[in-house]
């Protein structure tokens, strides 16, 4: 979105597709009928402008091209930590040829928190790529063959369950800090992490305290509470952090303008729009 109107008359502008506006500009456009998220979080609009206007539809932006993005990048993190690539990187760097022995992903069972559409995909995906798969999710979800969990009385036994937590879940006041202190006691022993959700979820003193004690023995995330990532972070350095600058899944302008034009006509057709935003639940 151009924030910068000079030239430009705001009453003519009547749908806009934003990432991470300032807080009130939304609100200034009096013709305004519909708001498309270039990205598939809205936490940056829902938890940051209590300006906008509510009546108007807020579409989140659900992309096949995000989504294999996604799936990509959540399967990458898990073969990673299985094949404990972090390890032989620092062997290559010593140039020292020792050999491990190595599971197979049958032998691992990763657990996917979120099942939305995303969730959804990056937990069908690790089953086919022949991980032992389970999700938890706020409300029920059914997905074929995979052991699914719902709602805070079934976290722990989730936890307990899983070797790799991949962390997809949405920012929204009932998930800012969810990986807490309590999150990470509950945890197997030596489980692994992958964050590619929201850095708000995630308590990240906590996550690095479960870290140096062992708790948790490896973490891939991609998503922080401040980003850029401050150079002086510990996660940089530490032997057990793997660091991607928030690129795990971007929307592809190529695919992700059918979305916004699936929402632009059902906006002038007077249809129900896909993937509204239920500001009750925050996504």
């Amino acid at each position: 979105i151009c924030t910068d109107l000079e030239g430009v008359d705001p009453a003519r502008i009547t749908v806009a597709l934003v990432w991470k506006p300032p807080p009130g500009f939304l609100a200034s456009l009096p013709n305004l009928r519909l708001v498309v998220c270039i990205g598939a979080g809205v936490d940056h609009i829902v938890l940051s402008d209590p300006e906008f206007p509510r009546h108007i539809p807020l579409v989140r932006m659900v992309d096949p091209g995000l989504t294999q993005g996604m799936c990509d990048y959540v399967v990458w993190a898990c073969l990673s930590l299985l094949r404990r690539a972090r390890h032989y990187a620092g062997e290559q760097a010593k140039a020292a040829w020792e050999r491990h022995s190595l599971p197979p992903s049958s032998a691992r069972r990763v657990l996917v928190l979120g099942l939305g559409e995303i969730g959804a995909a990056a937990a069908t995906t690790l089953q086919a790529q022949g991980f032992e798969v389970s999700g938890w999710s706020r409300g029920p979800k059914q997905l074929p063959g995979i052991k699914t969990y719902a709602g805070s009385p079934d976290l722990p036994t989730a936890l307990a369950q899983a070797d790799i937590l991949v962390n997809l879940l949405p920012a929204t006041p009932q998930t800012q800090g969810l990986m807490n202190a309590d999150f990470f006691a509950h945890c197997a022993p030596g489980a692994a992490v992958v964050n590619a959700g929201r850095g708000a979820t995630v308590d990240e003193e906590a996550l690095l305290n479960a870290l140096d004690a062992g708790k948790i023995s490896a973490a891939v995330l991609d998503v922080f509470q401040v980003e850029p990532l401050p150079a002086d972070h510990r996660f940089w350095a530490h032997p057990c952090v793997t660091v991607t600058p928030h690129n795990a899944a971007i929307t592809h302008p190529d695919s992700g303008i059918h979305a916004l034009r699936r929402a632009v006509e059902a906006l002038e057709a007077g249809q129900p729009l896909l993937n509204l935003v239920d500001w009750e639940r925050g996504y």
